[in-house]
């Protein structure tokens, strides 16, 4: 988008993965910049829409890996942000509480007027619904719609539908 940049090197991230890290962030938010955002996993995992499960937390744990293993560069204005999404994280196997950590330039971009409200309700009831996620996270970032081409949102969102005219009439529902 306009005046923005993002690069990004690592396994392909999804929705799931974008949930994980838009909740984690808001934990982050509320504790001071630099410090360790602690939370409770079975509170974390109901707060994206599952369940407390051994499968639910193994799948968190993969989604955080990504999250901690991919590189991502930001380029916004006159600042240049290179680094991870997730600088670490730790899970007690026996509490299971989470400690994840952030770089405090990332937690940044994310303050005040510079971060995206989602209506977090809206994006649960789409939950396993690929294009429909990616949309509504994509056009939450968004003062106002304006008009795309079905072929930029189809490169933006990294379809793997090659036939254009199936990846519209999935976009057109």
């Amino acid at each position: 988008q306009k005046g923005i940049s993002i690069a990004y090197q690592g396994q392909q991230l999804d929705q799931y993965d974008f949930d994980v890290w838009l909740q984690a962030i808001h934990w982050a938010k509320a504790q001071p910049v630099g410090t360790e955002c602690l939370f409770p996993g079975h509170a974390f995992l109901k707060q994206i829409g599952r369940t407390g499960g051994k499968e639910n937390y193994e799948i968190l744990d993969e989604s955080l890996t990504r999250l901690t293993a991919g590189l991502v560069e930001i380029e916004q204005g006159n600042m240049r942000f290179t680094g991870h999404l997730i600088s670490n994280f730790v899970r007690d196997k026996e509490t299971r509480v989470y400690k994840v950590k952030f770089a405090e330039e990332i937690v940044n971009l994310f303050a005040g007027s510079t971060f995206t409200r989602l209506q977090w309700q809206e994006r649960r009831a789409l939950k396993g619904k690929a294009l429909p996620l990616w949309l509504h996270g994509f056009y939450s970032s968004h003062a106002r719609a304006y008009p795309l081409t079905v072929e930029y949102l189809h490169k933006l969102c990294g379809s793997k539908n090659q036939a254009m005219k199936s990846f519209k009439a999935a976009l057109k529902r």
